[in-house]
């Protein structure tokens, strides 16, 4: 398949979906899974999506991709990197979501029973990912839902934009013109789109912090078309009320910064 043919047809397929109303909603409850129980102590084994995981104590569903256009569009070895790349990334939100909630070898068969939580005060781990496209580039979106307690909620995000002539993971820096001021830019632009949309009672301050100009602010990107998605986790710039936040950039905008390559 011709490599634009295949863009297209990716591009199709993202607006079918409608990437940009799903990345600013909510996961949706995972219920009771019917997949057999398993013991923190098992490994974790990603030969197939989604992975689940089930004790008495967590509920674990992680979707993530096993293969990439980039297999056609570049090369194999292109397709290995970036899925080897993802599925790393994936391990150690497992891992860490595990150890960071102290859910790792702390089940043994002849204790498991005492020690079960309630059914709503077991932990979740819930990671979707959504696929995006643009001229240049091949985005893989990932939505991290985690809660761990009555009040202990959070939505997140990570992605992973690929240059689908070379396979190159791509970095703000990658697609930014160098020695230029597009922070300040995006800073500017993020700041006056987030306030614009939530009520008046919202911290200014955590809008202010958390569209600074520094680089990690906007780390969560992607390309849809003509225009550059920034990706805002809750607590970033408002509270887990107010929900994640999206903003949304004409590429004809900041076309003075962006290298010509990309949109």
């Amino acid at each position: 398949m011709k490599r634009t043919s295949l863009i297209s047809i990716i591009a199709i397929l993202i607006v079918s979906v409608g990437v940009v109303v799903y990345v600013m909603g909510y996961p949706k409850s995972i219920g009771t899974p019917s997949y057999i129980q398993k013991t923190p102590e098992t490994n974790i084994s990603f030969t197939t999506s989604p992975y689940k995981e089930r004790t008495l104590h967590y509920t674990i569903v992680a979707n993530f991709p096993t293969t990439t256009p980039l297999s056609n569009l570049v090369s194999t070895q292109t397709n290995k990197e970036a899925i080897s790349r993802i599925q790393n990334w994936v391990l150690q939100t497992v891992t860490q979501f595990k150890r960071g909630n102290n859910h790792i070898n702390i089940i043994t068969p002849t204790g498991a029973t005492s020690s079960a939580l309630s059914a709503d005060k077991i932990h979740t781990l819930q990671i979707m990912y959504l696929i995006g496209s643009s001229r240049d580039t091949l985005s893989y979106i990932f939505t991290v839902y985690e809660n761990t307690g009555d009040t202990r909620k959070n939505v997140y995000f990570k992605t992973f934009v690929f240059d689908t002539t070379t396979g190159t993971n791509l970095s703000l820096n990658d697609i930014f013109v160098s020695n230029t001021d597009y922070l300040n830019t995006l800073s500017t632009l993020s700041y006056t789109s987030i306030t614009k949309e939530l009520p008046s009672l919202v911290n200014t301050r955590m809008i202010t912090d958390g569209t600074s100009p520094n680089a990690v602010n906007f780390k969560n990107f992607f390309f849809d078309n003509n225009k550059l998605i920034l990706l805002f986790p809750t607590y970033q710039v408002a509270g887990y009320a107010v929900g994640p936040q999206t903003v949304r950039i004409p590429t004809k905008n900041i076309s003075s910064f962006l290298k010509q390559k990309y949109p």
